[in-house]
């Protein structure tokens, strides 16, 4: 099993160089490789971590952001912003960039994954633990409330909306801002309560006015 991380890859693409190629060689190939599968946005994240974004085909799709990175010998190239749902896309990706280069240069390159548990355990432990332990907080918030069953289930249901968003999106953005994990991590964790707080607030300096 993978390394586990809130952006735990489904799908990992490895390149290893051949002969005289080198690691850097293969590094130097992302930029024309991407650029010619329409990417840009072309930033260096951190040395050796570079990222390319290609902006979505339709207005409700979500752009596709693919980071490569060395590790040892080889280059390491994962497309994040995408949940379980969006596998195949991604696997059809990463084969056209797997095509790329083994016919741009020396090397060979290898699909690796699906790999669900590190996905699995890192969206869980990253991601919903701290949506859902948020959600749980609000309903301890309304505990000496009248609340109808249906009040408790749109609160989970919106913070399952969360999760599924928090790992399509945030943890790509989280990535390219260079934030700790446990930053992040507390951002999930508190942001729900700290806007119905917020909300309380207004409400309650509203009604002293009415």
């Amino acid at each position: 099993m993978k390394s586990i991380s809130p952006s735990s890859p489904l799908l990992t693409l490895t390149v290893k160089p051949i002969g005289a190629t080198t690691s850097n060689d293969l590094l130097a190939r992302f930029h024309p490789i991407m650029k010619a599968m329409g990417f840009g946005n072309f930033e260096m994240e951190e040395d050796g971590l570079y990222q390319a974004r290609k902006d979505a085909e339709t207005m409700l799709g979500s752009p596709l952001f693919v980071f490569a990175e060395k590790e040892d010998k080889a280059v390491i190239i994962n497309i994040d912003g995408h949940s379980v749902f969006g596998l195949k896309g991604v696997e059809e990706e990463l084969q056209k960039i797997k095509t790329e280069y083994e016919n741009s240069i020396d090397c060979t390159a290898e699909l690796n994954g699906p790999n669900y548990a590190s996905a699995f355990i890192g969206n869980m432990l990253y991601t919903a633990l701290p949506i859902y332990a948020s959600a749980t907080i609000i309903v301890a918030a309304f505990h000496y409330l009248e609340m109808r069953s249906t009040d408790l289930f749109n609160i989970y249901l919106y913070a399952t909306l969360a999760v599924i968003a928090a790992k399509t999106r945030f943890w790509v953005n989280q990535r390219r801002k260079h934030r700790p994990v446990w930053l992040s991590v507390l951002f999930l964790l508190l942001i729900a309560p700290a806007i119905l707080a917020l909300v309380a607030g207004i409400l309650l300096v509203l009604k002293q006015f009415a």
